[in-house]
């Protein structure tokens, strides 16, 4: 076709040179290959360029990060700063002293079986103590063990003869707590004021305690008190895990029998243990004027020190003597 025919009928042009294409097969492969690839470049001349945007923003308008600055003694700080601080602050306590357990006391006796006690209100304590009723609970509350009183005797007999010898009432406080005690001794001028006895039981628990106090004269620590009860099995023992009103009735007791606060203490439990009964109630409540609060602590630590080397030497026994202790050398 001429020149001038094919400018004005350009179709036939075109149809010629698309079959010449589409006839030529390595010619149609590449130039399909190359509109294939044309959007992949162009989306990665976009990426390229968009990342290179971001990196310049990011380098222009975020500040480098800086270590936080300390504050020192001498910087006041802010009030923001101390308001967080004290969220996580553990304030300072002082540390408060370790509270001992209660001592347990088997219930072996029940309210019912001490109603008799309330009869004997008033009666002396040396007509009580022969009853039958009486002597009855002694061997139910009291170690039966060998108690060394002069010589070796069972600890429930022990405590009978002496309450035997007190002519002092027997009193029942706030209708409850009944109290047998020896003040005096008045069979016996010498060893007058040298020997004292102590029943005390709570009418509605049944919580029962004997005590005896004397002065040992064959060497060992001197006075001693010891307490007991065949309700209580634990071994060892501090003054303040005995009950409160026994402890209200203890002190009355020690003044009336005008005995010394401080003395070599012991407690026994049903098996026989005989373990020092520590001073850790409060020792300076009424100081007469030639002593110290200090002094006193230090003279009951003192003696709670010879009682524990003494027991350990006699291996805990019930009837602990000097004896012992001489054998065990």
């Amino acid at each position: 076709m001429p020149i001038e025919n094919a400018a004005k009928n350009p179709l036939p042009a075109l149809t010629r040179y698309t079959k010449a294409v589409v006839l030529t097969p390595t010619i149609g492969s590449l130039l399909l290959c190359l509109l294939a690839l044309l959007p992949a470049s162009i989306l990665l001349l976009h990426h390229g360029r968009s990342a290179d945007q971001l990196r310049t923003l990011a380098t222009t308008r975020t500040p480098a990060l800086q270590p936080a600055p300390s504050i020192s003694a001498n910087q006041p700080r802010k009030a923001s700063t101390l308001k967080h601080a004290a969220l996580y602050t553990v304030p300072a306590t002082r540390p408060t002293p370790t509270r001992l357990k209660p001592a347990f006391f088997n219930e072996n006796v029940s309210s019912d079986d001490l109603r008799f006690l309330n009869a004997l209100a008033g009666t002396p304590t040396s007509t009580a103590v022969r009853s039958k009723d009486v002597r009855a609970l002694i061997n139910n509350v009291i170690p039966y063990v060998p108690f060394h009183f002069g010589i070796d005797y069972p600890l429930t007999l022990t405590l009978g003869s002496i309450l035997a010898e007190s002519s002092a009432p027997v009193t029942i406080r706030d209708g409850r707590y009944v109290v047998m005690a020896t003040l005096t001794n008045h069979n016996n001028l010498i060893a007058q004021g040298r020997r004292r006895a102590l029943l005390w039981v709570d009418l509605q628990t049944g919580m029962s305690i004997g005590a005896i106090f004397f002065y040992p004269s064959n060497g060992e620590p001197t006075p001693t008190l010891s307490l007991f009860s065949r309700q209580v099995e634990q071994s060892s023992l501090a003054m303040s895990q005995l009950p409160p009103a026994f402890l209200a009735d203890y002190k009355s007791w020690l003044d009336n029998a005008s005995m010394p606060i401080l003395s070599t203490r012991y407690f026994i439990n049903a098996r026989g243990d005989k373990t020092v009964l520590t001073h850790d109630e409060d020792l300076c409540a009424v100081l007469p004027a030639s002593e110290t609060c200090a002094g006193r602590k230090r003279q009951a630590e003192d003696i709670d020190l010879q009682a524990a080397n003494y027991l350990g030497q006699t291996h805990y026994a019930s009837n602990a003597t000097l004896r012992m202790v001489h054998q065990s050398e």
